[in-house]
């Protein structure tokens, strides 16, 4: 019996797959996004490229608090 439609036929039902029930938790999105559609980001990481640093204490432009001169003793 190598061949499938060889072997004997059964009297039982045929095997249904089980019913599909909701999973608990957030219902998942409704839609697919499209390739071409921007993704939203939440949140940005800061750059610091282009700014002058400033201590916020003495003011002075180009250093933060660990290399202050007036900290210095």
């Amino acid at each position: 019996m190598t061949n499938i439609n060889m072997w004997p036929r059964s009297t039982r039902p045929l095997i249904e797959p089980p019913e599909i029930t909701p999973m608990p938790g957030r219902p998942g999105k409704n839609r697919k996004k499209a390739k071409d559609e921007a993704v939203k980001k939440k949140f940005e990481k800061a750059i610091r490229k282009g700014r002058k640093m400033t201590y916020f204490v003495c003011k002075y432009i180009g250093h933060y608090k660990k290399g202050c001169p007036t900290l210095v003793s």
